[in-house]
């Protein structure tokens, strides 16, 4: 499955959007490692697109709106104008 070999911080990124907080508990049709979830999780915080309560910040909900990666989307919005 797709999901088990891409990377998850795009997708954790837009759950958390559309309001699914427990992406551990989440019933995925094929579930991804927790391991990957859980460094999506880490990434996104490292990236300011999440707080430490896993709550989507304002520069996460930018990011999101971008059709790219989160590293990507913040790299462009950190560009100067």
């Amino acid at each position: 499955p797709e999901i088990k070999r891409c990377r998850l911080s795009g997708t954790v990124l837009q759950l958390k959007i559309m309001g699914i907080d427990n992406l551990v508990e989440f019933e995925f049709m094929e579930p991804p490692p927790r391991k990957l979830l859980l460094k999506a999780l880490e990434q996104l915080f490292c990236l300011g697109a999440i707080d430490r309560n896993h709550k989507v910040t304002d520069l996460g909900q930018r990011m999101a709106s971008l059709p790219l990666e989160p590293s990507y989307a913040k790299l462009l919005l950190s560009a100067p104008a």
